[in-house]
């Protein structure tokens, strides 16, 4: 399948994009681990959408702690001195960055939606298609995370969160 070959292509491209992002943004060192992390208490999912000549988005999961430190890292500011807002808006640019860097990649005429953030325990992000998936899982001083690339067709969704297990 084509869609297979475009995504699987670029999960080295992602791990590098990743990487420098962390190292050159946040001051962070982190490596690739084989497994994805816990789930914490409180998961933050960050997304950007591509759209154009390739459809698709970067997902960046961490917990609400890590949200925070890497906002303080980001902005230089300290702890306690970043509130909820600045965080949320910190995470999105992280992903932001990251899906920046991807889309110069990815094949031309792509564009980047504005970041979205959702929080919380049992919840569900809905995405405007269905398609494959790359993911790459880190751990880094903060703890792990994962980021995700989804690539799809126009007439699909994709759903991906935390929801919580049926009985």
């Amino acid at each position: 399948m084509e869609t297979t070959s475009q995504i699987e292509k670029h999960r080295g491209d992602l791990y590098s994009v990743v990487e420098s992002v962390f190292t050159t943004m946040l001051g962070m060192e982190l490596h690739p681990v084989d497994r994805p992390p816990p789930r914490a208490a409180t998961t933050i999912t960050a997304a950007v959408q591509f759209v154009g000549a390739w459809r698709g988005a970067v997902l960046l999961k961490c917990s609400r702690e890590q949200m925070e430190r890497f906002a303080t890292r980001l902005t230089g500011l300290g702890p306690g001195q970043i509130d909820e807002e600045d965080a949320r808006d910190a995470i999105g640019e992280v992903v932001n960055m990251i899906g920046g860097n991807m889309k110069s990649i990815l094949t031309p005429g792509v564009a980047l939606s504005v970041p979205t953030v959702v929080e919380g325990t049992d919840y569900l992000v809905r995405l405007c298609g269905k398609g494959v998936a790359t993911a790459a899982d880190f751990v880094c001083e903060d703890g792990p995370f994962s980021v995700a690339v989804v690539e799809f067709p126009k007439e699909a969704t994709v759903e991906t969160g935390e929801a919580a297990p049926s009985a």
